[in-house]
């Protein structure tokens, strides 16, 4: 996935010392916009006596400085711990986000955690960032260090020189859940259907051709019949697909011309867990 650039113009001599950007693969651009992120009241108040100033981005925030204070000062080169809570603010994000699936989870995101200024210990968030909490929601901690090693303030100011130290960046990075699809096919005259004349063709995504299983009859939850087709790969989520498949019947009972229709592409709020298998699937109804 690839990371976004980023370019900070200079307001009344402040600079970004921090830069703190969520990612997503589920979203084609990359960035992530469904987080909420506040400096906790501790890092609110460490900020002001620091002369640091919290900005936030729609994915993610900024730490600023000003550019011309002298930051030599031992009393700004002590160690200092930087908190902020965030929140998940879209309902759907767990449908299409590969942590644990479960509605309560609180996670700890650390700069020490990392390499390359991930916050969290693998390249992707996952378990290993939950806590033990009773919560609501999905939500935690993102934590930064100010430490001589890895400090966030400059050793001095730059205005002499024009010129701007380069933020310390940080990132969390989320996956997009994978999830089999699943057809269910909705006959008009169940008794007049022969299922075995349906197929799924030309299903492509991202150059990859999927492959799905022959039709299998089936029942809904009412007792209804239907027919059932899943694809033999997992798909991993995106906001949005490029291309798309074909739902094609073939010639019967002298007809000219084949059955056609374009399959929908999955969305979150299709998405059920398997119990048995603990994976997932994606379940779209198509009318025929």
């Amino acid at each position: 996935m690839q990371e976004p650039s980023t370019t900070f113009r200079h307001n009344l001599a402040y600079e970004a010392v921090v830069e703190c950007r969520i990612l997503h693969e589920y979203f084609n651009d990359g960035p992530c916009r469904a987080l909420e992120i506040l400096p906790t009241p501790d890092t609110s108040v460490k900020l002001r006596g620091l002369g640091l100033v919290y900005r936030p981005l729609p994915d993610g925030f900024l730490i600023i400085a000003d550019a011309g204070r002298d930051w030599a000062n031992p009393v700004y080169q002590r160690p200092e711990v930087f908190e902020f809570s965030f929140r998940v603010k879209d309902p759907q994000f767990l449908r299409y986000t590969a942590i644990p699936y479960r509605s309560g989870q609180f996670h700890v995101f650390d700069a020490l955690s990392g390499v390359d200024g991930a916050l969290h210990p693998g390249p992707y968030v996952d378990e290993s960032t939950l806590t033990d909490a009773d919560t609501d929601g999905i939500g935690g901690i993102i934590r930064i260090h100010h430490r001589e090693e890895a400090p966030i303030l400059p050793a001095s100011g730059n205005a002499a020189s024009g010129q701007a130290d380069a933020p310390r960046l940080y990132f969390v990075r989320f996956q997009a859940r994978i999830a089999v699809l699943r057809y269910v096919l909705l006959p008009k005259n169940p008794t007049s259907e022969d299922f075995n004349n349906f197929f799924v063709e030309n299903f492509v995504v991202n150059g990859v051709l999927y492959k799905f299983t022959i039709p299998q009859a089936s029942k809904l939850r009412n007792g209804k019949p239907c027919i059932d087709i899943q694809s033999t790969e997992p798909l991993a989520l995106r906001k949005s697909f490029e291309s798309r498949g074909n739902l094609r019947k073939k010639r019967v009972n002298g007809l000219p011309f084949e059955y056609s229709k374009a399959l929908p592409m999955p969305r979150p709020e299709n998405i059920i867990q398997d119990i048995a298998t603990g994976g997932f699937i994606c379940e779209m109804l198509v009318n025929l």
